[in-house]
């Protein structure tokens, strides 16, 4: 189980400045790069904002996150608790990122699993190139992975023998999405949009009263059409995450391998189902679980979903290789606060 970068994106662009009375609030935009993607934070008020200081600490809280966190970054804590000895205790965040993936752990029957990354490198995908593994190898490396494996129902977690590898990059950003975003609440601007790596939340509304509105690509390796449109109306937050297997994968000898691995069994899932978007109003939480019902693929997904009221949207593709839409029932249900059109 792997995280891959998701492809949803804000609609509207520069018409999200356009439209607007002369007494309209602009929408002001922040942008840049943190996580080795990028980010987009925009956001309306009719009170006054320091707009240089509030850039700088939302800035401030990307780096700070960034040196947690980044498994790309050898010098992050994350890495050096991968590293680290039996008996290290893990970084306080984290243990509380890795108590709210446990839930989803334990939702999906084990297939999101944050400690995934050896299977992840057994394969190849970290090297970008197929190894297929031997049967040994693979029993091996699934000898050290499963998140059961640390103490997380203790108030101090610490490194076990042999190390786990924390992986958040399933889980991460949704955080970081949620940590802008309550900086954005905590300097009263209670209309904003914040994106990271196609990960978003939304919260409020545009100035003329219309909803934020959130573009999912269509999950069909090519193709830069937009599938769904999400118009997020503003009762309450919701974040819209999507986890996707259709741009990171290698086809060899007629068959195509998924970088969304099933830790349960050391090997790329096999299912039709391409991606899932997921909407609820803590990020952190969906963003683990998007990437747990990709795992599960859309029959065991769907009933996860069902039992724990996740709305989820579930792409999939037919045997001729056309694609398909399946919600759960909290998905299916009449909104408040957002609604969902498929373009077809």
């Amino acid at each position: 189980m792997m995280k891959k970068t998701s492809q949803i994106f804000a609609l509207g662009g520069w018409l999200l400045l356009s439209g607007c009375g002369p007494d309209t609030p602009e929408i002001q935009i922040f942008s840049g790069f943190a996580q080795g993607t990028t980010y987009s934070v925009s956001f309306w008020t009719e009170q006054p904002v320091d707009g240089t200081h509030l850039a700088q600490m939302l800035d401030d809280e990307l780096q700070r996150i960034d040196q947690v966190m980044s498994n790309y970054r050898s010098d992050s804590v994350i890495e050096d608790f991968n590293r680290s000895p039996a008996g290290t205790v893990l970084h306080d965040e984290i243990q509380q990122l890795m108590q709210q993936g446990l839930q989803v752990h334990q939702a999906t029957q084990g297939c999101y699993d944050p400690t995934s990354l050896p299977l992840f490198e057994l394969w190849g995908f970290a090297d970008r190139q197929l190894t297929i593994p031997t049967t040994h190898d693979l029993s091996q490396t699934l000898s050290v992975v499963g998140l059961d494996r640390l103490p997380l129902d203790q108030t101090i977690t610490t490194q076990v023998d042999p190390p786990v590898h924390l992986d958040l990059s399933s889980i991460g950003q949704g955080y970081a999405v949620a940590q802008l975003a309550q900086i954005l609440q905590e300097h009263g601007i209670e209309h904003h949009l914040v994106e990271i790596g196609g990960e978003m939340m939304a919260t409020g509304h545009k100035p003329d009263q219309q909803p934020w509105r959130i573009g999912v690509e269509k999950p069909i390796v090519g193709s830069h059409q937009i599938n769904a449109i999400i118009a997020v109306n503003g009762t309450q937050p919701t974040a819209v995450m999507t986890s996707g297997t259709y741009r990171h994968y290698h086809d060899q000898d007629g068959t195509r391998y998924s970088h969304i691995i099933d830790p349960r069994n050391g090997r790329p899932v096999t299912h039709q189902t391409v991606a899932v978007t997921v909407l609820m109003a803590d990020a952190t939480l969906a963003d683990a679980w998007s990437t747990g019902l990709l795992c599960l693929g859309a029959e065991a997904g769907m009933a996860a979903a069902e039992t724990h009221g996740i709305a989820a949207v579930f792409f999939g593709l037919t045997e001729a290789g056309e694609l398909h839409q399946q919600l759960s029932p909290a998905a299916s249900q009449d909104q408040s606060g957002w609604r969902i059109q498929f373009i077809d």
